[in-house]
């Protein structure tokens, strides 16, 4: 996966991408899934006004589980780029 978002960095055909990139994906990444993970309600909450019972849809707690590793992923993959980032 990192070398996809190398390549994409580096498709301006000038070499070597700068940390720039992978250190901004990065806390976009950690922000995110801490969010997940702090509140991973908060997703559902934020797509409450699809459904015709607002008040009466709530997630089960297998899916807050999934979101919540889902979440755990993301910050993991975000400590990952930023450390990438930084070594470059």
């Amino acid at each position: 996966m990192l070398h996809l978002l190398a390549a994409a960095a580096t498709s301006t055909g000038k070499g070597k991408a700068g940390p720039l990139p992978f250190v901004l994906f990065g806390i976009a990444f950690i922000l995110i899934g801490g969010l997940n993970l702090a509140k991973p309600d908060l997703s559902y909450r934020m797509n409450r006004w699809q459904y015709k019972n607002k008040e009466a849809w709530e997630p089960s707690n297998a899916a807050l589980v999934l979101v919540r590793i889902g979440g755990a992923l993301a910050v993991v993959i975000g400590i990952v780029l930023v450390i990438v980032g930084a070594n470059r």
